[in-house]
């Protein structure tokens, strides 16, 4: 169902945007961006928890946006929360995310 889902045009839901940012992100960090000890490796943990838990609370868990699986980018659960994890984690992937000076990856062809 996840890898579905990032093959999924996101037609205004918000929750295929961040499903597909999380899990490349997951899979970055399984490639070999993942240095135990760096203050990026801190910060990513800490936000791929919280995407994971936005999507257990927004995503297609429970509906908490009014459907279930679907999030708007006008509805509140995305402006407080999901929005910002997505482009963290959107500019990680890319490999443009830099956290106290340091470049937590490098980009990947």
């Amino acid at each position: 169902m996840l890898f579905s889902s990032m093959q999924h045009p996101d037609d205004g839901n918000k929750v295929y945007s961040l499903v597909s940012a999380l899990i490349a992100a997951k899979l970055n960090r399984l490639a070999g961006n993942n240095d135990s000890d760096s203050p990026c490796n801190r910060l990513l943990t800490v936000k791929l928890s919280q995407a994971t838990q936005w999507m257990t609370d927004h995503g297609w868990a429970n509906g908490a946006c009014g459907q279930i699986g679907y999030c708007a980018a006008s509805d509140p659960c995305w402006q407080s929360n999901g929005e910002r994890l997505y482009q963290l984690l959107d500019t990680y992937n890319n490999g443009q995310l830099y956290y106290k000076g340091v470049l937590c990856a490098a980009p990947r062809e």
